[in-house]
């Protein structure tokens, strides 16, 4: 007696395949690969027991009799079974296939130029049936509710895939910042991001290359398609076409029709709007991620160069201890830095003007911070609070100072200074010790003033300033 396999009907089986929905998932997206509408029958084996070792015998069991071959093809799940070169093919239903890719957004198919082309000519066809006169436009004529029913079963279908492909098109768009965000992370020694994904450049031109197969197989013709101002060889547009479908029917008083033609029409403008943002969306990404991928490039050209260059002058040979020249004429935006001006370096002139200017800030600057600084050394009168009085009795009092101090022949005259106004001012600063050099310069007939290049510390008020010696000298009795 033969053995018979208990087998479960259409809903039984469809109803097991959505409780456990990542096998299809998985067998989806193994054709969307390959590019082919069958999966093999060794393959769609492997993802079943790969998912079902996790579970209970009895589930295990009840698993396997719903993908059983023979239960798939009797409770027609699957369209068709063939053997072709040794393997044998499975080909799914199309209304399976979308049942799952409608519980999948990653599992939405993007819409193609020649799939769009598809469903436009099929509203040709139509839309010649309207022109020729062929219809009736009689509620009881079978033609003409034929005609009703295929329209708008094929402009409901094209507005759902649409929505569809936007919806993933949106998902799209949420990749393209995390692989952003991503890239901007990179661990420069192992090319890894912060989630451990490898992102080298490697993987940055595959990346580059599918988006941008997508971008223009896909997005590109779907924006053209939802444009109401494109322009088509062989016929009409789809809002053109809408258009036509719409004045047809209100020219025969089916205004209800006709207000419906128009209410798929507004549908279809309303997608052209977020399709257009993510196609601006991944244009930028496209641009930002070309210049990115060729300046790594360039930069990663150059750096092995250098690299090279380097690695010779660790060589045994002890007169390659530099990187040659030449190397510096290939690198051509380091050619043009040579033509840039360098800084003038700045020195104080002896010119009249330069210390006219000089000094005439610091005596503005010597009355603004001495201004508020009491006189303690000197018994001088003045209005109470009228700082004016005390900034010029004070300069006067410093004045006289210089005049008392009667020079010699010295290598260091601004440390002979500052160690004498500290002295006799409680208040100096240093500021004071510039305004009596120039006193010096200008007060001196038998003695000299040459500043010299050699330099020396001096401390004041817990800093300590760097400075070129001003050097005593006797003039010279002239003949």
């Amino acid at each position: 007696m033969k053995n018979t396999v208990k087998k479960f009907n259409t809903l039984e089986t469809l109803r097991i395949l959505l409780e456990h929905p990542k096998i299809m998932f998985n067998v989806i997206r193994l054709m969307d690969k390959d590019k082919v509408r069958y999966i093999s029958e060794s393959q769609l084996a492997q993802e079943i027991l790969y998912y079902s070792a996790k579970l209970d015998n009895t589930e295990q069991q009840r698993l396997s009799l719903a993908f059983d071959t023979d239960n798939l093809l009797q409770s027609h799940i699957l369209a068709d079974k063939d053997v072709y070169q040794g393997t044998c093919r499975l080909t799914f239903q199309e209304g399976v296939l979308g049942l799952f890719r409608l519980c999948e957004t990653s599992l939405y198919q993007e819409l193609t130029d020649s799939k769009l082309k598809s469903r436009l000519a099929s509203l040709w066809r139509l839309q010649e049936r309207v022109n020729g006169a062929e219809l009736s436009f009689v509620d009881n004529d079978p033609d003409y509710s034929e005609f009703v029913d295929d329209l708008m079963q094929q402009l409901s279908e094209l507005l759902s895939v649409l929505k569809q492909n936007i919806d993933r098109m949106r998902l799209l768009g949420h990749d393209l910042e995390t692989m952003s965000a991503a890239s901007l992370n990179v661990n420069l020694t192992d090319g890894t991001t912060s989630n451990g994904l490898v992102f080298d450049n490697d993987n940055k031109e595959q990346m580059l290359s599918q988006i941008t197969q997508l971008f223009e197989r896909h997005i590109k013709p779907t924006q053209n398609f939802l444009n109401h101002t494109s322009h088509l060889a062989k016929g009409s547009n789809l809002f053109e076409t809408l258009n036509s479908f719409k004045l047809a029917f209100k020219g025969n008083g089916k205004h209800s029709l006709s207000d419906q033609i128009m209410r798929y029409s507004m549908s279809f403008s309303n997608i052209f709007v977020p399709i257009t943002n993510v196609a601006h969306q991944v244009d930028q990404f496209l641009r930002k991620t070309r210049n990115a991928l060729l300046q790594s490039n360039a930069m990663e050209h150059f750096h092995q160069k250098l690299n090279r260059a380097y690695d010779e002058t660790l060589a045994r040979n002890l007169n390659k201890t530099k990187i040659d020249n030449k190397l510096v004429k290939e690198f051509s935006f380091i050619n043009n830095f040579k033509r840039v001006a360098k800084l003038k370096d700045f020195r104080v002139g002896q010119s009249p003007s330069y210390f006219n200017n000089l000094f005439s800030e610091l005596s503005l600057r010597l009355e603004s911070l001495s201004a508020t600084q009491p006189l303690e050394n000197f018994n001088l009168t003045a209005v109470k609070n009228d700082t004016e009085s005390k900034s010029l009795q004070r300069a006067l009092a410093i004045f006289e100072q210089i005049n008392t101090i009667k020079l010699r022949e010295t290598d260091d005259l601004c440390a002979m200074l500052h160690y004498r106004l500290a002295d006799d001012f409680s208040d100096y600063q240093l500021a004071d010790l510039i305004g009596a050099c120039q006193l010096m310069h200008s007060n001196q007939d038998e003695f000299a003033l040459k500043t010299i290049n050699k330099k020396a510390y001096l401390k004041h008020a817990d800093e300590v300033y760097l400075y070129r010696r001003k050097k005593v000298v006797k003039k010279l009795a002239s003949a």
